[in-house]
């Protein structure tokens, strides 16, 4: 309101410079546009303990309260001297319902405590940076998949230079299991486990993954390492030593899969498919300059 008022006493006294005037209107627009599109903060959790916490009080900034207090578009970072700790949730998993980042550094664990979920990406953009994320475990009842992370179908989710092992997914998504549109790089899922389908990751959604490892993970069903049921892009990735008590000990696809410069070694399946296992009807595969070999049991 004080700028439109500023404008019109200036076009009443200045009529004659009406150029100068627009061109003054619209620098000014710009500079405020400018400012409200960098005014995202960075939060600092200052605690590894759970709980409620308060990030407007030094000392007192638990990584729940950090994704509580965050705007859409901030970032969450941890203090220097958490660094090498483990926050293990107490009560219920960390629920992330906006665009947000969070950046571990490579230096911050965040454990279900073997007995709840890690990660529930409900909406938003979200970005999970440097973490590792252990030990997360759906209760029996209720929803059992994405031990580690689950996402929604109204969210996106990117996982960067970020570690998820020991994980125990009652049926689905020893790691993380996705609805929504996934992208995973430099990252490692060792260790994970499911009841169902997919060791590491079960794709419900879209899924990219590129330069990441995936090691020892095991489904009782399908897809020791990935089990995907939709669109599922694997680049430049290596599967290592995963297993299925069922079929696909490496991946199992029905849907949409293309593996490129990607290696499939040791993995092992109880019926076949060791390595890989594409079911008929309307799936779809592609796989170029990838090795797979010494499957175990079921053939490559």
């Amino acid at each position: 309101m004080r700028l439109r008022r500023l404008l019109a006493a200036t076009w009443l006294v200045l009529l004659p410079g009406f150029v100068l005037v627009t061109v003054f209107f619209v620098t000014t627009a710009f500079f405020a546009t400018t400012a409200r599109a960098s005014s995202h903060a960075t939060l600092t959790v200052d605690m590894l303990l759970d709980g409620v916490g308060d990030c407007s009080t030094s000392g007192s900034c638990t990584l729940r309260a950090a994704i509580a207090a965050a705007a859409p578009g901030d970032t969450i970072v941890f203090a220097p001297a958490l660094a090498g700790g483990t926050i293990t949730l107490s009560s219920e998993q960390l629920t992330i319902d906006k665009s947000l980042t969070i950046n571990g550094s490579n230096a911050i664990t965040v454990s279900g405590g073997s007995k709840v979920r890690v990660f529930v990406v409900a909406a938003g953009t979200v970005t999970l940076d440097g973490l590792t994320i252990v030990d997360g475990k759906p209760a029996i009842t209720g929803i059992g998949d994405g031990a580690g992370i689950r996402v929604l179908n109204s969210a996106s989710l990117t996982v960067l230079n970020t570690t998820l092992a020991g994980n125990i997914a009652v049926n689905g998504g020893g790691g993380i299991s996705n609805y929504g549109v996934l992208i995973v790089r430099n990252s490692t899922f060792f260790s994970n486990t499911t009841g169902g389908e997919g060791g590491a990751i079960y794709n419900g959604g879209s899924a990219t993954i590129s330069h990441s490892t995936l090691a020892r993970n095991e489904a009782d069903r399908l897809g020791g390492g990935i089990s995907n049921r939709d669109a599922l892009t694997i680049t430049n990735s290596s599967f290592y030593s995963n297993a299925s008590y069922y079929i696909a000990g490496g991946i199992y696809n029905s849907a949409a899969l293309a593996v490129k410069n990607s290696t499939l070694l040791d993995n092992a399946a109880s019926d076949s498919g060791s390595g890989l296992y594409s079911s008929g009807g309307s799936s779809t595969l592609t796989v170029a300059n990838t090795i797979i070999a010494r499957s175990l049991n079921g053939g490559d």
